[in-house]
């Protein structure tokens, strides 16, 4: 497989194509909670970080840009259970989180829940 190249498949057939350490920085932002259609598509939260985890190498970063979906006024805490995976399963440092905030929005809402205008950059270290 060739770097600095768009592949168009399974991340996870992709991925497996390369060598172990292959990768510096991973940045990525992945379908979370089925807030979105993606025509059949399934997302495998788990084997894709261990396999992000397999091509990075020693002091690789992953930069994971994540969020929750609201849910009758409760959050569904998926960027939180995927960083526990991360550093508890997995193997991954946290190496520190971030915010993205998306232009022009700040916390708003209804008495029942704030629709965010972010999203968490948890940036994780490996070795």
């Amino acid at each position: 497989m060739q770097a600095n190249t768009i592949h168009c498949g399974n991340h996870l057939d992709i991925l497996k194509a390369y060598p172990d350490g292959f990768y510096d920085r991973v940045l990525t932002s992945p379908p979370y909670d089925n807030l979105r259609d993606y025509e059949g598509y399934d997302f495998q939260f788990e084997p894709l970080a261990h396999e992000l985890y397999r091509v990075l190498k020693d002091c690789g970063v992953c930069v994971w840009v994540v969020n929750d979906e609201t849910k009758d006024g409760s959050e569904s805490l998926t960027s939180f259970k995927q960083a526990l995976y991360f550093k508890e399963v997995v193997g991954f440092n946290v190496h520190d989180t971030m915010i993205y905030q998306f232009a022009g929005t700040g916390a708003k809402g209804s008495n029942l829940a704030y629709w965010q205008g972010f999203e968490y950059m948890i940036l994780r270290k490996s070795g």
